[in-house]
């Protein structure tokens, strides 16, 4: 699954420590799932008003999905 933000994108935002500190929990890699989980919860928003997935992703949705990931 396409998710609409990145590893990369969520180290650029917030530091690359704070992202690895989020992503090697005690459970493993916490960090593909949390990203998955914010692709869905923005898709199902957007669903029946826009084409999806959305193909350029904007960057305010990737900053989203960002945020969304780092809290979830």
């Amino acid at each position: 699954m396409t998710t609409y933000a990145t590893q990369a994108d969520m180290e650029k935002r917030f530091g690359a420590q704070e992202i690895a500190d989020l992503a090697y929990r005690e459970e493993g890699d916490a960090l593909a799932p949390a990203l998955a989980d914010a692709t869905a919860l923005i898709d199902g928003y957007l669903r029946g008003r826009y084409a999806l997935p959305l193909s350029p992703v904007p960057a305010l949705v990737t900053a989203l999905a960002c945020d969304l990931a780092r809290f979830a």
